[in-house]
C-alpha cells in the first residue's frame, strides 16, 4: 500500500534538505542535552517552560532598558528614545561638484567654459 503525504512536495528541494538537516541536528543536540542534564543530575526544560524563560529574559531586558534610560514607563522610553520625526537628512548626490548648474539640462546651449569651440 502506498503512503499518501499531505503538504509537502514529491521532489526533493534544498530548502527541505535544509530543514531535515537542521531538524536532525536539533534532535541530536536534544538528545545529547538530556544526556548530559541526567548525568549532572539537572532537571530537564519542557519546550513550553524554554519558551517561558525566555519571555522572561526578553522582559527583564526591556525593563533593564527602562532603568537605565531613567524613564518610569516604557512608553515614556519609547516616546523619548524613539526616532525624531523632525530630523534633517543630509542631501547627497551632485552637491560636491563645484559647477553643477552649468552640467544641468537647462544650460546646455550656454558653452561658457567650453575651450574646443572656437568661433
Amino acid at each position: 500500500m502506498t503512503t499518501i503525504t499531505y503538504g509537502s512536495s514529491v521532489k526533493e528541494t534544498a530548502k527541505s534538505r535544509r530543514h531535515a538537516r537542521r531538524r536532525a541536528a536539533a534532535i541530536e543536540r536534544d538528545n545529547l542535552e538530556g544526556v548530559i542534564d541526567a548525568a549532572f543530575g539537572v532537571k530537564t526544560l519542557s519546550l513550553a517552560d524554554k519558551h517561558m524563560k525566555a519571555q522572561q529574559r526578553v522582559k527583564a531586558a526591556r525593563k533593564a532598558a527602562v532603568i537605565a534610560s531613567g524613564c518610569s514607563s516604557l512608553k515614556v522610553a519609547r516616546a523619548i528614545n524613539g526616532p525624531s520625526v523632525r530630523d534633517v537628512k543630509e542631501e547627497s548626490g551632485a552637491m560636491c561638484l563645484p559647477q553643477v548648474a552649468i552640467f544641468a539640462a537647462g544650460y546646455r546651449n550656454s558653452r561658457k567654459d567650453a575651450t574646443h569651440i572656437i568661433k
